[in-house]
């Protein structure tokens, strides 16, 4: 079933007025948000449309180390949202489009995201010899395995079309599991060999758990040029 939920939004000065067809999802999931001091007045607006639940478990931090607030957020989920079998991510800087719970539990799987692009700006020069600066998107690739046994990644360039099993990705908008939230454990984020995403997703790929990227749910990152 389907119900309209109006919202009034003032920018300004101006106001404006939103009416989502919220689609009614009867599986209860954990949302769980890392904060940054001031979340951002966008996140909030765009929350709205994401077709959350009022049964739905909440989990969020103000904790400005992220792989502190993760830890915070996944440990909660164990312990406390037992009566909820996915855990879904999304970083208070990034907006993904409506309804992207519901597309993201369609997949069936146990690590699937949405993608977005990196803050920081990079040089591409094209093979016609054309410069120009790229946002490239926060997911990646296996380059090979150290010596000791860690696993190495690349990011990718460009996005893709459709859904990609991929090596990795940012943390800032994915679903995980209660069955690999569980396989991992209590405290799977830190900052050993290259951040807390990549430590995470390192660990997936040992627990035979694979991750995917629908790269038809571009989400927003507050503070790159664009989509």
């Amino acid at each position: 079933p389907t119900e309209n939920v109006k919202h009034t939004h003032y920018d300004g000065g101006r106001e404006s007025e939103h009416i989502t067809g919220l689609n009614l999802r009867s599986k209860k999931i954990a949302i769980g948000i890392p904060m940054d001091e001031v979340i951002f007045s966008q996140f909030l607006v765009n929350f709205l449309g994401l077709d959350v639940m009022p049964w739905d478990s909440m989990i969020t931090t103000t904790s400005t180390y992220l792989p502190e607030a993760r830890n915070k957020i996944h440990n909660t989920f164990l312990r406390s949202a037992k009566d909820c079998d996915h855990l879904f991510m999304v970083d208070s800087d990034v907006m993904p489009p409506p309804k992207i719970i519901e597309r993201l539990l369609a997949h069936n799987k146990d690590m699937v995201g949405g993608w977005y692009r990196k803050k920081e700006k990079y040089p591409y020069k094209d093979p016609a010899g054309v410069t120009a600066i790229i946002q490239r998107p926060v997911v990646y690739d296996h380059v090979g395995v150290r010596e000791d046994g860690v696993i190495q990644y690349t990011q990718k360039m460009f996005p893709n079309k459709g859904l990609e099993e991929v090596a990795a990705a940012g943390a800032g908008c994915w679903l995980m599991s209660r069955k690999l939230a569980e396989a991992l454990g209590e405290n799977p984020y830190s900052m050993e060999n290259g951040g807390e995403d990549m430590n995470l997703c390192r660990q997936t790929t040992k627990l035979g758990f694979s991750m995917w990227i629908d790269w038809d749910i571009a989400c927003a990152h507050v503070g790159t040029f664009f989509v």
